[in-house]
């Protein structure tokens, strides 16, 4: 079967370069992530769902919820919901 990885024409390298140069700030929070962790925040960037994002990353939907609140406590040093990644990500400039 095709997953979506196999569907999307894309290159990682690609999409990085372009979001960071457009959004300098990503590029700071990529330090404190696993490169894994760092993708999601693109494609939350992007406006994927979590369930897109799952689809998309070949994982289940509560690892991606999991990293979601992970990743916040790393960049933002709280505990919270996964949607206060989101917001946080989309408000990056």
């Amino acid at each position: 079967t095709l997953s979506l990885h196999d569907a999307l024409p894309i290159s990682w390298d690609n999409l990085e370069e372009t979001l960071e140069g457009m959004i300098p700030s990503l590029a700071n929070i990529k330090l404190k992530l696993s490169k894994k962790e760092y993708r999601i925040c693109l494609l939350i960037r992007l406006h994927f769902s979590p369930s897109a994002i799952s689809c998309f990353m070949q994982c289940n939907l509560p690892d991606i919820s999991m990293s979601r609140k992970r990743m916040l406590s790393k960049l933002c040093e709280k505990d919270g919901k996964p949607k206060e990644l989101d917001e946080y990500i989309q408000h990056l400039m």
